[in-house]
């Protein structure tokens, strides 16, 4: 019988193995909790265990959280409450419903854009080059900057 169950850990001595680069998650009265790796032994009845992911995963789903790992090199987009807010290289953990993630782009194209939310256009414009925009049917200039312009059509204010 040990030998049977000598890679079950959780079995022999009681809880639950989160191996090392992993992230458990537990759900307790409909809250989520983290469980780092380690031997984790889930006292209350209530809390159950969900499920394990990678640690260096890019999107992690669960339950009503969304972790998001955007990569150097990536701009990440996502919607928080109807408006878009561009999420910079770095984890971000985003709560539904007041957040939705949209995904990722690669931060030196000249111009970003997603489908699922064309009103938002990133242009970026580079050293020597300038770019004409129309708003509200008058041309506008851009001039060169070392940040990308966050152009929002119709215009929130």
């Amino acid at each position: 019988m040990i030998r049977e169950r000598a890679d079950n850990h959780a079995a022999s001595v009681g809880g639950v193995v989160i191996p090392t680069g992993r992230v458990g998650f537990t759900r307790k009265n409909g809250k989520m909790e983290v469980l780092a790796p380690g031997r984790r032994r889930l006292w209350h009845p209530q809390r159950q265990m969900v499920d394990t992911f990678e640690v260096n995963a890019t999107n992690i789903q669960v339950g009503n959280w969304t972790f998001v790992r955007i990569l150097p090199g990536e701009v990440g987009l996502a919607v928080q409450e109807g408006k878009p807010v561009l999420l910079d290289a770095g984890r971000h953990l985003l709560v539904s419903p007041e957040w939705r993630y949209i995904g990722t782009q690669n931060v030196n194209n000249d111009e970003v854009s997603w489908p699922e939310v064309p009103a938002l256009k990133v242009v970026r414009v580079r050293p020597g080059k300038v770019a004409l925009v129309y708003e509200n049917g008058e041309p506008q200039v851009l001039m060169q900057r070392q940040d990308p312009y966050e152009l929002l059509r119709p215009e929130v204010r």
